[in-house]
């Protein structure tokens, strides 16, 4: 298993979102965890999209589990994955995991539907997606 963490400089823009993070946590950590979640699922290359129905979203411990043997949904998979994000907290931690024993491979460019290296391209996103979930959830209050 592939393990990918994310740090960054959040420039000037860092303490409005820590800011607001401490009003509406709870939104926030649910719109990215899902967000990040289904963006990884749906880079992920399929052939019976065991692999992409594997992400799951968790708060403050890793979710392992990974779709049965013999799982075979192409089509839809990147919506199987688990997301139990309710009840965030200011402090809470967002795991986006996927176990499953090949996508080191499929990261890796063992297939053509992605380029290797998609799982951190995915990652790398996470700034903007950020603050435009900060944004959108601001929009709403």
């Amino acid at each position: 298993m592939q393990e990918v963490t994310v740090t960054g400089d959040f420039d000037e823009k860092w303490p409005i979102f820590q800011a607001f993070v401490e009003r509406v946590p709870g939104l926030i950590l649910r719109e990215y965890g899902s967000e990040l979640r289904q963006s990884l699922a749906q880079s992920t290359p399929v052939k019976t999209g065991r692999a992409s129905g594997s992400w799951n979203a968790s708060l403050n411990s890793p979710d392992m589990s990974v779709q049965p043997e013999g799982y075979n949904n192409p089509g839809g998979s990147y919506l199987d994955g688990n997301e139990n994000l309710g009840g965030a907290q200011p402090g809470d931690v967002v795991y986006v995991t996927n176990a499953i024993d090949y996508i080191d491979k499929l990261n890796s460019g063992s297939s053509t539907q992605a380029p290797a290296g998609f799982v951190e391209a995915e990652i790398a996103n996470a700034r903007d997606r950020i603050m435009q979930i900060v944004e959108r959830v601001r929009a709403q209050q």
